[in-house]
């Protein structure tokens, strides 16, 4: 038996195949959230593998952008999945060197700002290398 047939028999979910996806799939980056994220567990109040949250954004699309960090080596984290969801929620367990770097990258205004508008819509891996950049830039080493 398929899980996604098991799953939706077990917890009488009226989902057909078509709208279990369409809800897996419809996830789109958003960088404030990944910043809101990486403050947070940059900071003195993160507590190891508590769970990722940001006020006003269900625990999916938060776990999602986790993946998306993990996947850039900026956090070590746990994805906690269920058959419902591939991403239910994530605990992040710590910051790596590399997403420090980012952290104290984005930290300032003026250098999130900079990324925002000119980092468009790239992917992850452009954008912590203009962070990079920004700081470089902002401290006079460019």
């Amino acid at each position: 038996m398929n899980t996604f047939r098991y799953c939706r028999n077990k917890f009488k979910l009226p989902l057909d195949a078509t709208t279990a996806l369409a809800l897996i799939f419809t996830m789109e980056r958003n960088l404030d959230i990944i910043r809101q994220l990486v403050l947070r567990a940059g900071s003195n109040n993160h507590v190891y593998g508590e769970v990722a949250i940001v006020q006003g954004v269900p625990p999916h699309v938060c776990a999602y952008h986790v993946a998306l960090m993990q996947d850039q080596g900026l956090v070590e984290a746990e994805l906690i999945r269920s058959c419902y969801h591939p991403y239910q929620s994530a605990r992040i367990n710590r910051l790596t060197s590399a997403g420090h770097d980012f952290c104290d990258g984005i930290r300032n205004d003026t250098i999130w700002n900079a990324v925002k508008v000119k980092s468009g819509n790239y992917g992850l891996a452009l954008i912590v290398e203009y962070v990079k950049l920004e700081v470089r830039r902002f401290v006079g080493m460019s």
